[in-house]
């Protein structure tokens, strides 16, 4: 039996077309639980009202039969909490589906453009599709790494993965990567520490890159970041490690781009744990 996550992250559901549960990406502790194999109609009806129940369902079969990518908000409830959720959908081959399901209460600013959802939606296509083919897993990381720099728009990417009680560059997109590429850091320092440590996305504006960040590479690199997003890698409850994002000029990025890094963090981890052989245990 798997757990559904806490809805305070993204968490990507794949459903058959039957609207099934196949996946769910990622898990960790919370008394709602799903099997596979299971319908949506399982796993939200004691959550969510019978109208926005089938509104959900509606969009499903809208997304699977116009091919035409889709969001809605929705009230999830939890015990005595209530909190508003974005859910997005888009189909795959096969007619298969994509559910992201993003919690508003995590991300209170307001919905991003038409146009940006459609950019965002068509490189998550991508990425789904990246991730769940059958290439070599190496070569699908670093196509997940340039995919997320289009997704972000952004020139330097980095995926440093836990190991003892280190951080390691283990791929690098950007100008300098190979000087990154492999280095090690301590995993209490840094941002990416933070978000290791911490299991939350951060955005990190100039002042707190100079406070909080790992300078040890911006001599051997040249490149002195000002701006930085981070988000953890989930796989299962433990995080495995840190995505991260940064850039040379100050404000370069808004709380929605990290939002999207947070849930194009879901493919890395897949991605990840396909390239090390890494399978996040059962939990019962």
């Amino acid at each position: 039996m798997q757990v559904i996550p806490e809805p305070t992250a993204d968490t990507i559901f794949i459903l058959d077309t039957d609207s099934r549960i196949l996946k769910v990406v990622p898990t960790n502790s919370l008394p709602l639980y799903v099997s596979p194999g299971d319908s949506v109609n399982e796993l939200y009806r004691n959550h969510v009202s019978a109208s926005q129940l089938e509104f959900l369902n509606q969009q499903i079969r809208a997304a699977r039969l116009t091919r035409q990518s889709t969001s809605s908000l929705f009230d999830l409830t939890l015990g005595n909490i209530s909190r508003k959720f974005l859910a997005s959908f888009w189909a795959l081959e096969g007619d298969m589906v994509i559910m992201i399901v993003r919690a508003m209460a995590e991300y209170p600013q307001t919905l991003p453009s038409a146009e940006r959802r459609h950019r965002e939606m068509m490189i998550f296509n991508r990425l789904a599709k990246i991730v769940l083919s059958d290439q070599d897993p190496a070569w699908v990381l670093d196509l997940v790494m340039n995919e997320t720099a289009a997704l972000i728009q952004a020139k330097h990417v980095s995926l440093l993965l836990a190991e003892n009680n280190e951080l390691v560059f283990a791929a690098v997109q950007g100008e300098n990567a190979d000087k990154l590429r492999g280095q090690h850091m301590p995993a209490n320092t840094g941002i990416a520490g933070d978000v290791l440590h911490t299991g939350k996305p951060i955005y990190a504006s100039a002042e707190q890159v100079r406070a909080r960040a790992y300078h040890q590479f911006e001599q051997q690199t040249g490149y002195i970041p000002q701006t930085i997003l981070a988000a953890p890698l989930r796989l299962g409850k433990p995080i495995i490690g840190v995505i991260e994002v940064v850039e040379s000029k100050p404000n370069a990025f808004t709380p929605s781009d990290l939002q999207t890094l947070d849930a194009a963090a879901n493919w890395a981890a897949i991605a990840v744990a396909n390239a090390h052989h890494i399978f996040p245990a059962n939990e019962d």
